[in-house]
């Protein structure tokens, strides 16, 4: 009886190699999609948080003034209020408007 004795086999099969390709490329996907959540998230918290200013700035105003300011809300580019530029919303640009005396974002809403 002859026992054949086979070389070992060095190196991966292509079905190996396609199935880490394919791991790999779900890890990087996910990796990505996290980060640009967290990128959107930033933006969205940095627009509430100049809402939130603004909306501070417009009770002020009102109590001050004894009125609104306008909906485009120039009377509060100050140097008593927001400073001599009014805010805009990071992820539009947009600027901010006063809708019954609430600072609403063109992007987000209230």
């Amino acid at each position: 009886m002859i026992k054949r004795f086979l070389p070992p086999q060095r190196g991966f099969s292509v079905l190996e190699v396609i199935a880490a390709l394919t791991i790999a490329t779900m890890f990087a996907m996910t990796g990505l999609a996290f980060l640009q959540t967290h990128g959107e998230t930033a933006q969205s918290r940095a627009c509430e948080a100049h809402r939130a200013a603004l909306q501070s700035d417009v009770t002020l105003y009102e109590q001050e003034n004894g009125r609104l300011p306008t909906s485009a809300m120039r009377e509060l580019a100050d140097a008593d209020y927001t400073g001599e530029v009014l805010p805009t919303c990071p992820t539009s640009g947009n600027a901010y408007r006063l809708d019954r005396g609430n600072v609403v974002c063109p992007t987000h809403g209230q």
